[in-house]
Parts: C-alpha cells; sequence; structure tokens
C-alpha cells in the first residue's frame, strides 16, 4: 500500500508540475495571443465572468469582428451593431469604457 501512495504522490507532483508549467507559459503570452485561442477565450471568460465583467470580451471579439470588414457598409452596419449592443445607455451589455476610443465608422479599439 505505501509504494501505491508513494506512486500516487509522484503522478500528482508531476501533473502540478505540468499545470504549473502550463499556466507559467501562458502568463508569457499577451492577452492578445491567449485571446486567439478558443482554450484562451474560455479561461479568460470564466475569470471574468467571477469578475461580474464577461462582456468585455464579447465587445472586445465584436470589434475584432468588425476590423476584418473592409466594406463600409458592413463596417458601418457592425459598427452599429456594436453601439447597440455594448456602448449605448442601458443597452444589454454595457462595457464601462472609461479609455474607449470610439470612431463610428472606422475604429473601434479600446
Amino acid at each position: 500500500m505505501k509504494g501505491f501512495f508513494k506512486k500516487s504522490q509522484t503522478a500528482l507532483n508531476d501533473t502540478r508540475k505540468v499545470q504549473e508549467t502550463y499556466e507559467t507559459s501562458l502568463l508569457g503570452d499577451s492577452l492578445e495571443m491567449v485571446l486567439s485561442k478558443k482554450s484562451g477565450q474560455k479561461v479568460f471568460r470564466d475569470f471574468l465572468k467571477s469578475e461580474f465583467c464577461e462582456e468585455n470580451l464579447d465587445f472586445w471579439l465584436a470589434c475584432k469582428k468588425y476590423q476584418t470588414f473592409d466594406s463600409l457598409k458592413e463596417r458601418t452596419r457592425i459598427a452599429a451593431s456594436i453601439y447597440e449592443e455594448f456602448i449605448r445607455d442601458e443597452s444589454p451589455k454595457q462595457v464601462r469604457a472609461v479609455h474607449l476610443k470610439w470612431t463610428y465608422s472606422t475604429k473601434c479599439t479600446l
């Protein structure tokens, strides 16, 4: 029985080392790099939920999507949607964007 506990403890320590290494390597990445991965988005979303500000990630993702469009018509449509969902007073997912720079049809950045 002693050998089992020793092996279990060794396996547990190895698992902790791998987890710590993984977490430390994530800390070395920029937030944008972490958010470029679905797994990073999930972990960050879980954190934001615990802080009651999950809408900030939704806003950031909407802005990243906005930046992929070249058409002024599409950008205007997406910008209006972002404004209605995240910026307008009383909007469903209003962000507290103190440092938000917003040019209605051209850029959306934090």
